[in-house]
């Protein structure tokens, strides 16, 4: 049951931290004094 437990939980975090990643990654734009964007991928 642990090892089973352990997995499910892994697996979960795992797609958790894929999705909240991206959408942040590709959000993330520093806008600089100099009027240009910088996308950080």
């Amino acid at each position: 049951m642990a090892p089973r437990y352990s997995r499910g939980k892994a697996k979960g975090e795992k797609k958790k931290k894929e999705e909240k990643v991206l959408p942040v990654v590709m959000d993330i734009t520093v806008n600089l004094p100099d009027e240009t964007s910088v996308v950080l991928k």
